[in-house]
């Protein structure tokens, strides 16, 4: 999937500045790199990181991306919203997240894939953690 949003010109049309965020970029691979070079990479062991907090001022991130993190926290609408928090006014909010009914095939837990998952998103589910999450009219959602 990265490869093909490379070639399709996924990240340059939504990373469009050089104040990039990308959290929980390791996913437990030590040796990861943030998704674009321009990005910094937040995870558990970032100074000023509660796991919740990013240590960054309001409107100050022109792009906050996330893979696979929305599972494992314990509040994704608290997380959305703090993410939404240092996002400059048109900047772009990108998660990624694993589709309940294509990756994990199933609607509860336990994960197949990891006992860390605290809930199963489906696209339903997500766009209700979103609603939930941010104020009205505050966003455009893509897919």
């Amino acid at each position: 999937m990265f490869a093909q949003r490379c070639v399709s010109g996924f990240w340059e049309r939504y990373i469009t500045g050089p104040a990039v965020v990308d959290v929980g970029y390791r996913g437990g691979v030590w040796d990861a790199l943030p998704i674009v070079p321009s990005a910094v990479g937040i995870d558990l062991d970032t100074p000023g990181y509660d796991g919740l907090h990013l240590p960054y001022d309001d409107y100050s991130m022109d792009a906050v991306h996330s893979s696979h993190v929305l599972e494992h926290v314990r509040d994704a609408s608290e997380s959305l919203q703090e993410w939404f928090r240092v996002l400059k006014v048109g900047g772009h909010l990108i998660t990624f997240v694993p589709h309940a009914h294509l990756y994990e095939r199933r609607m509860s837990l336990p994960s197949q894939w990891s006992n860390e998952h605290l809930r199963i998103l489906s696209p339903a589910r997500l766009l209700e953690v979103v609603e939930d999450a941010l104020e009205p009219n505050s966003y455009r959602i893509r897919y």
